[in-house]
This record gives structure tokens, C-alpha cells and sequence, in this order.
């Protein structure tokens, strides 16, 4: 190969990875917080723009605001988890307010809002509303709370994976190796058929790939610290590597 050649080849792979540096960023924030997203229309079902959106987090009562684009759409990414209180304005509707919308690690939660022609010093509260859905996104994934994991009977060891029997298509979680060589207890098990190689546990965004024993996490922290669980078993999002079977995002409490 000739020296310009090299050259080029040296900069095209560069860039490559430069380019995949910068798109790395953004996914590793989303897997440690979650997203709200929504539409904000009047009562014909016309877009409404300008319109504000604050979320308030009960536990820490910090808040947040975006503003509706012309299509009425809006989108607050990179929340901390947590329980929130929505209060949406626009000049010359009635406010919109909705509490305790669960906002969850690795997930997009969805709230549309349809607001009433009136004074903005009156309050709409939305009550009796159904859950809030993830509409946004097409990965399969289940959530293992903190009153789960508190409520729920652990075997001796307090492993949090034991409660991955409740998870469609992951077959029972069994002890492996000594404790030598496995001083954590992790448990190995297979998602969807497929091998005990593909899982990847993470713990405050830290995988805890185990090079020895690729088929245990490295650590696994005790069931009185975890918030939650989330693991993902189909239709992973891109920034969801280093798993073939599952994907699994523990949240450490504060």
C-alpha cells in the first residue's frame, strides 16, 4: 500500500471512531435515566406550540421545563428515576396537572395532554387517568422494584437474579462455580434460548462482566441497597451492548 494511501485509510478510521465516540455519549447518559415525552392539544385536537411542560421530582422537588415545537410535541430525556408531578401552561388555557408519573431508568414514560379554552390561573388536575405506557420505544423489557424485592422471599445468598424466574423466557437462575471462583454467588441462566454468555448486568451504568466467568456478573450488590431492576430481554436499543440474551440496569438507592 502506498504512504497517501495509509494516510487516507489512517484518517477514514479515525473519524470512524471519533464518529462513534460522540453517538456513545448520549446512550450510556439514557441507560441510567429515563425519558417523559408528550403532545400537548387543544380541544379541536389542534397542535398547540409555546405551550410549557415542568416536571417536579417529589422526592428531590427539583424540576424541569421544555417548551411544545410547532407540532405540539415535547420531550424532557435524561431524568433521575423517581416519582414527578406534570404541570403543563399556555396562554389562554386552563393549566394541566398530573401527579406521581413514575419515571423509570432505560424507559420512555408517554403523558398527552388535551387543555381546556380558559384562564391559566385555573388548574385541571387529571385523575383517574390509565398508567403511563411506553409507546416510544420497541425494546422488551420488565422493571423488579424495590418493594418487589423487599416483599418477595429471597433464597440464602439475597441475589436479586433469583427473581428473574417471574421474567418471561428466562429459565430458572442456578448457582455455579465455587465460591473462589465465584465469591459474589452470581447465578448464570439463559434468556430466550439463548447462551449464558449473552447477559450483561450493570450496576449504576457499570457492566460487571466477569472475564474469568463470563457467565457470572462480577458483583452483585445486596437486595436492601437496589432501587430497581430493569432488564431487557428483545429488540435492544443501540446503546445496549455487550448482551445477546439480556440486558440487565440496576439503580444502587440514594
Amino acid at each position: 500500500m502506498s504512504s497517501s494511501n495509509a494516510t487516507g485509510a489512517y484518517w477514514i478510521t479515525a473519524a470512524s471512531a471519533a464518529i462513534l465516540l460522540l453517538l456513545a455519549v448520549p446512550a450510556r447518559a439514557q441507560v441510567l435515566y429515563g425519558s417523559l415525552v408528550g403532545n400537548v392539544q387543544d380541544p379541536s385536537g389542534a397542535a398547540i406550540a409555546g405551550a410549557v411542560v415542568q416536571v417536579t421530582q417529589r422526592e428531590t422537588q427539583s424540576s424541569r421545563s421544555a417548551t411544545t415545537d410547532a407540532s405540539g410535541h415535547y420531550s424532557l430525556s435524561n431524568l433521575s428515576p423517581g416519582d414527578y408531578d406534570v404541570k403543563i401552561t399556555a396562554h389562554g388555557f386552563k393549566t394541566s396537572a398530573r401527579e406521581h408519573i413514575p419515571i423509570v431508568l432505560n424507559s420512555v414514560a408517554r403523558f398527552d395532554a388535551a387543555l381546556q379554552v380558559g384562564d391559566v390561573s385555573q388548574t385541571v388536575e387529571v385523575t383517574g387517568a390509565p398508567p403511563i405506557l411506553q409507546t416510544d420505544r420497541a425494546d422488551v423489557h420488565h422493571d423488579i422494584t424495590a418493594e418487589t424485592i423487599r416483599n418477595v422471599p429471597l433464597p440464602p445468598g439475597n441475589n436479586f437474579e433469583s427473581l428473574f424466574t417471574t421474567i418471561p423466557g428466562v429459565n430458572p437462575p442456578t448457582t455455579a462455580h465455587s465460591i473462589p471462583t465465584n465469591p459474589s454467588r452470581a447465578l448464570q441462566f439463559n434468556v430466550n434460548g439463548t447462551s449464558e454468555y449473552g447477559n450483561d448486568i450493570r450496576i449504576d451504568g457499570v457492566s460487571q462482566f466477569n472475564i474469568w466467568v463470563p457467565e457470572n456478573a462480577a458483583f452483585i450488590p445486596s437486595a436492601d441497597a437496589i432501587q430497581v431492576v430493569n432488564v431487557v430481554t428483545g429488540n435492544f436499543n443501540p446503546e445496549q451492548g455487550l448482551a445477546g440474551g439480556s440486558t440487565v440496569n440496576v439503580q444502587i438507592k440514594s
